[in-house]
């Protein structure tokens, strides 16, 4: 029986490939990944598989009963740290419920600390690692993913196992809840794999990691999809707030193309232009983790997967965003070309009356000498 916590975090950026692997090594060492001997050829040439890497194993106690307490770290390449904080139950007698509802745990020499404070202290030494190995670029939305996930080492009814899932969820009536939980198949009975909001029950008879490292694959995959629509929507909104502020009356002046005005847009289209180049990679990046496995069991549970958590709805957000960045951009650089060819003309006209004025101006002065 196992319970792990999962932490989602963006570090801001993807890692440089060739210095992927350097990252490990710094932070200790990167342990078998599980799930290696289903991923794709493509999925492993193209570097998008995770590195795992074993922050700390110790045995500590839970009231009396003896838990083997784990943390791995998982790195993406296109920038996402996630922490597995593990607690398995050394032979009978502890409560699954108990065990699910744990918030904080005792460690030797850290003391009583609770995950998400522990979550923050290894994050804060990740960040310190690999600051100068990351390609910084965006500014990091202060948000994180935490999901819990109940591994089940025997078979129970269905019913207790979605009472697990639904003991921190007391807003609803029993029934109504039911209707909540998202149910995967795993193929045929007893297994068993319900999802409810951030929370997880797994049965299978199979090996739980590689259900358990699509799952979190899927989830990963989400919680960017959230971070770069997020990234879109405040990069939108500032455009057009950029955009309101601009002089509603088009510039007449000659040499206007010089002005503080015009460069500012020239600025705005360029930074535009890099969020959605930077972007369109990274959801590249994203979109390639669909091709991460040619077993066709595991390509059906990873496609039930995406389809629970809404992966789906979320990538479509995002493309329609890049594209809506897109349609802005135009409107700027259509302003800047129309505001570019009007001070032209308006310069043209002006060198052409100085040219027929200077001659007549000559004259004038030269007969009243």
């Amino acid at each position: 029986m196992k319970v792990i916590h999962l932490y989602a975090r963006d570090l801001g950026g993807e890692f440089d490939s060739e210095r992927f692997v350097e990252v490990a090594r710094k932070l200790g060492g990167p342990v078998f990944e599980e799930t290696s001997r289903v991923y794709s050829q493509y999925f492993v040439a193209s570097g998008l598989a995770p590195i795992r890497v074993k922050l700390r194993q110790e045995t500590v106690q839970v009231e009396d009963h003896r838990v083997v307490f784990s943390t791995h770290l998982k790195l993406f390449s296109y920038g996402v740290a996630l922490l597995e904080y593990c607690l398995e139950a050394l032979g009978e007698g502890i409560e699954p419920a108990r065990l699910f509802a744990m918030t904080e745990i005792d460690l030797p020499g850290i003391g009583r600390v609770d995950f998400d404070q522990l979550f923050r202290n290894d994050l804060s030494m990740i960040n310190s690692t690999v600051g100068s190995i990351i390609k910084n670029e965006y500014e990091v939305p202060d948000f994180t993913d935490h999901f819990l996930l109940f591994i089940e080492d025997t078979d129970r009814p269905a019913k207790d196992c979605m009472e697990l899932l639904m003991q921190e969820n007391k807003l609803f009536p029993r029934q109504t809840r039911h209707a909540f939980i998202k149910q995967v198949s795993l193929g045929a009975e007893p297994e068993k794999l319900y999802i409810l909001g951030n929370r997880a029950y797994l049965y299978t008879l199979g090996d739980v990691w590689d259900v358990a490292n699509f799952l979190e694959l899927s989830r990963v995959q989400l919680f960017e999809l959230k971070i770069y629509d997020f990234i879109l929507d405040r990069n939108i909104e500032s455009t057009y707030r950029f955009l309101d502020q601009l002089p509603k009356q088009k510039q007449l002046m000659p040499l206007s193309w010089l002005g503080k005005d015009l460069k500012n847009q020239v600025r705005q289209v360029l930074s535009l232009t890099q969020i959605r180049m930077d972007l369109v990679d990274l959801v590249k990046d994203i979109t390639n983790t669909t091709k991460v496995t040619d077993d066709p069991y595991y390509e059906v549970v990873y496609r039930d997967l995406n389809e629970a958590f809404q992966v789906k709805e979320w990538l479509s957000s995002v493309k329609e965003k890049i594209a809506e960045i897109g349609d802005v951009q135009r409107i700027i650089l259509e302003r800047i070309d129309i505001q570019q060819a009007t001070a032209l003309e308006m310069t043209i006209i002006i060198l052409i009356l100085i040219e027929i004025v200077i001659p007549m101006v000559q004259g004038l002065i030269a007969f009243f000498r």
